[in-house]
């Protein structure tokens, strides 16, 4: 695998999370240009010399961080303190199409009465964009563990996936505005991580973590339901992500973590019975994936041992590995090596650039295809004030 590390070095938000506004347009309504990805960053999860995940001795705020990119240059727009948190998949961020506002969800929390422990936290944000520097405009309560969210495309339901509570929170959107309208049971023991929604806006796949499935939900207007229909996939998915060029989703298998070779499975969603079309593996701990925009790659990453410092399989480093996608039926292009304890992925709207998200260096890699689409390079490293631990594009 490639081993590159030779990354320039770029400071990004304010050490105190003072809220910066370079390249965000300030008139009322006015949108950021250009390419914007949002990255969500978790400033209060550390992990002990076991890999549990752990209150920080020096926490700092949890953060969000719009980030523009223009070909292979990135740089940290803009970043205000909101409530974020690593545990569960790296989808628990949404950025709307036009890039006006996003949803952040915080499923755990420093525990008051431990500050070195941590404590369930079910806090659902919603920030807007459009008007000048990133803000919060409004804030609910999900179920406990609250972390991977949904939007349908008409973005008038969000759902939202409570880790701990094992159900799906529903809300409805009113003009960016939450309002509860139910929660859908899917078992005490399903620990349900990500979920997307398929193009149609009539169907939700949600992991479920405990049951090595992916559960069927129907949309119906602000009524949600559950009957029962999943999709075996591999053991232990966690993190999903779906493509509507290509109606194609697929979830990282994340396995017991014991150093084991994992897997991720592809599922064609374009006709009813949904069928699991390949299951390949991956390295070690396939927790970052996600399609390029037009579907042609798959990108998994792998944890590779790099948050597990007291293991027989610590590597300091996790690496990316490139899938082309030929058919339902992919092949593996390219590898490279990123930081430490990889989570959330995201191409820029052209798909030439990859970010990666290194929540143990606060750090996020950018890396540039060569014209062929046949190797990856480093371009910038980009520094953040918090552990980098979800990430959502507008496209």
């Amino acid at each position: 695998m490639t081993r590159t590390s030779n990354f320039r070095a770029v400071t990004g938000t304010a050490a105190a999370l003072t809220l910066i506004a370079v390249g965000i347009a300030g008139q009322a309504h006015a949108k950021p240009s250009g390419d914007v990805i949002l990255s969500m960053n978790d400033g209060h999860t550390v992990l002990d010399h076991k890999g549990k995940m752990v209150g920080a001795e020096h926490p700092v705020p949890d953060s969000i961080a719009l980030i523009g990119v223009a070909g292979d240059r990135a740089r940290v727009l803009a970043s205000v303190a909101v409530p974020g948190n690593v545990e569960g998949p790296p989808t628990a961020a949404w950025i709307s199409p036009d890039a006006r506002w996003g949803i952040i969800t915080s499923g755990t929390k420093i525990d008051p009465a431990n500050p070195a422990a941590l404590a369930h936290n079910n806090v659902v944000s919603v920030l807007s964009f459009d008007a000048g520097a990133p803000h919060v405009v409004n804030q609910v309560a999900a179920g406990e563990g609250a972390t991977g969210v949904a939007v349908t495309p008409d973005q008038m339901m969000l759902l939202v996936a409570d880790r701990f509570s094992g159900t799906v929170s529903v809300f409805a959107i009113h003009q960016r505005a939450l309002q509860p309208v139910g929660k859908v049971d899917l078992g005490a023991k399903s620990t349900p991580t990500s979920i997307v929604i398929l193009k149609d806006g009539k169907t939700a796949l949600v992991g479920r973590h405990g049951n090595d499935d992916l559960a069927v939900l129907h949309i119906d207007g602000e009524h949600v339901s559950f009957d029962g229909t999943s999709i075996p996939v591999g053991h232990f998915p966690v993190t999903m992500d779906y493509n509507a060029a290509t109606n194609t989703a697929a979830v990282g298998n994340m396995g017991k973590g014991k150093g084991e070779i994992d897997s991720v499975s592809v599922i064609d969603v374009a006709a009813v019975p949904y069928r699991v079309r390949a299951t390949f593996p991956v390295g070690i701990g396939p927790e970052p994936l996600k399609f390029s925009p037009d579907g042609r790659f798959l990108a998994v990453g792998s944890v590779n041992g790099s948050n597990k410092p007291d293991s027989s399989f610590y590597h300091k480093d996790g690496y990316l590995q490139i899938f082309a996608m030929q058919d339902g039926a992919p092949y593996k292009v390219t590898d490279i090596a990123v930081g430490a304890w990889p989570q959330g992925i995201g191409f820029s709207r052209s798909g030439r650039e990859i970010l990666v998200q290194n929540m143990t260096d606060r750090t996020i890699s950018v890396l540039h295809w060569n014209a062929a689409y046949t190797q990856l390079t480093p371009s910038i490293l980009l520094k953040v004030d918090a552990g980098p631990a979800s990430m959502a594009t507008p496209w």
